[in-house]
């Protein structure tokens, strides 16, 4: 018996993997079991995106799944999920920055719609937290901690759930522990 004292089936029913569990790997369970223990996360935003690759769900607000190009991780894929804690929520509102000189314009802008100091601010905030909340949910583009899997004979297998590498990391780190607890389970996933 799992160590929260619920029985298969009602795992299955709070992390939301009824009728796919036989493809869910041992550590993503046992992911899972942690993160209903220290509450810190939303268990229902990653197997909604389970959902979604199932075909389960018709929808989702997080960017499309991708497969990895690259270091030990090719041939794997990442589907995003959105926690919406305030640390994923600022990764996504800083994606402004990347985009050239938008925040040049926004400030400039806000500087000329405003009288004053308070009114600045007020515009300032509209600008970067209202209206880029509504931009990357309106292009279903929410990023976050990643769940990653591997589809294999027209099936999906879930592997475990990763935080997103900064830009520059090869994510060999995520494969040798995914490989350390995973390969045993699904060892064809592991072979090519």
């Amino acid at each position: 018996m799992p160590r929260n004292n619920m029985t298969t089936d009602e795992e299955n029913f709070v992390f939301g993997i009824e009728g796919f569990r036989d493809r869910v790997s041992s550590l993503l369970l046992e992911q899972f079991r942690s993160m209903l223990e220290e509450g810190i996360v939303n268990i229902p935003a990653i197997s909604d995106e389970m959902k979604f690759l199932e075909g389960i769900r018709s929808e989702t607000s997080t960017k499309k799944a991708s497969k990895f190009k690259r270091g030990k991780l090719e041939g794997f894929w990442h589907k995003h999920y959105f926690n919406g804690d305030m640390g994923e929520q600022a990764i996504n509102f800083l994606k402004i920055f990347n985009n050239g000189d938008a925040v040049q314009r926004i400030i400039q802008g806000a500087f000329e719609r405003s009288s004053g100091p308070e009114e600045l601010s007020k515009e300032l905030s509209k600008k970067f937290v209202a209206e880029q909340f509504s931009n990357i949910s309106r292009s279903n583009s929410w990023t976050g901690s990643w769940l990653i899997y591997k589809p294999y004979n027209g099936k999906n297998y879930y592997l475990m759930v990763a935080p997103h590498t900064k830009e520059g990391e090869s994510g060999d780190d995520i494969f040798d522990a995914m490989h350390r607890c995973c390969h045993h389970e699904f060892p064809f996933l592991f072979n090519s």
